[in-house]
């Protein structure tokens, strides 16, 4: 009986170090979780994780799904990987990021802004544009913010070198910054 006892244990302590050292499961920090650390780590589509859309102060996070399928269909179909940057904020984040903007998609969870490792950002905001769900884009010189609100009007907007466009079609924001900073 003694024997059955401990060859259960080296086994379970062997398939515990297997899965989390490397073997099955992808590791997250360390074996030695706190409540809340890496509590997130779920597989919520093909390609996306949780834990990616996270506050990146707090181990909280809302995540609207329509985003999450959003993104993963952009990452079908652009055939890139796609980095969360900055998906869920809490409001004390986004006080923090800005002031003046308190009704942020980052706050409902509808928001991410997004890069490519393996594209540059003029890209893969093709790929983005192309994407009805979402409704709300914004291209930042490191990053694309896109939002899945709930609205109906579409809106648009650019912000790269300090320079600005605004405006409800994707195509006219984007001619209109190129043509007036000849990028």
């Amino acid at each position: 009986m003694k024997k059955n006892i401990f060859l259960l244990i080296v086994i379970t302590v062997f398939l515990t170090l297997f899965i989390f050292k490397g073997g099955i499961l992808p590791t997250y920090g360390s074996l030695n979780y706190t409540y809340g650390e890496g509590i997130n780590r779920i597989r919520i589509s093909k390609n996306f994780w949780l834990d990616e859309f996270q506050s990146r102060k707090y181990s909280v996070v809302k995540v609207d799904p329509k985003l999450v399928i959003a993104l993963q269909l952009l990452r079908d179909t652009a055939r890139v990987r796609i980095r969360i940057n900055s998906g869920y904020r809490t409001e004390e984040e986004q006080i923090k990021i800005n002031p003046y903007l308190t009704n942020s998609y980052h706050c409902k969870g509808m928001a991410a802004d997004i890069s490519s490792p393996d594209c540059d950002l003029i890209y893969l905001i093709e790929w983005v544009s192309a994407i009805p769900s979402f409704k709300g884009i914004g291209l930042y010189d490191t990053h694309i913010h896109v939002d899945v609100r709930p609205e109906d009007r579409e809106y648009y907007w650019i912000n790269r070198d300090g320079k600005n466009a605004r405006g409800i079609n994707w195509k006219e924001v984007y001619n209109k910054w190129k043509e007036v900073y000849n990028k």
